[in-house]
């Protein structure tokens, strides 16, 4: 899965990616960052593949961990989910104009019978 959502000029990155970002600098395993950061390996890879969303403890144990604010850590996923939603948007709106431009049902057969 990937961490990054784009549709159209809309892209996200999911705050994994980040922490992904951070381990690769530092060159250890998941496994050992888990470790240092006090949580199960399979929590991290959740967050890291997109999976899970940071929560409050997690961006709490990321603050400490890296020296990154709590508050920066929760913006980014709080814009991740804030363009989740506009793309969400963009599609229904895009649906709805579509939706619009097909003919009425009795159009639709007139037309084919000519």
């Amino acid at each position: 899965m990937s961490n990054e959502i784009n549709y159209k000029n809309l892209i996200a990155f999911h705050p994994g990616s980040y922490v992904e970002d951070i381990i690769d600098d530092l060159n250890i395993t998941q496994k050992e960052f888990a470790r240092r950061l006090g949580t199960t390996e399979k929590s991290l890879s959740k967050l890291v593949n997109g999976e899970d969303n940071l929560s409050k403890e997690m961006a709490y144990k990321l603050s400490k961990l890296t020296g990154i604010s709590i508050n920066t850590w929760m913006n980014l996923q709080n814009e991740y989910e804030k363009k989740i939603l506009d793309k969400k948007s963009v599609v229904r709106r895009e649906i709805k104009q579509i939706a619009q431009l097909r003919l009425p049902e009795s159009d639709e057969r007139d037309n084919l019978k000519n």
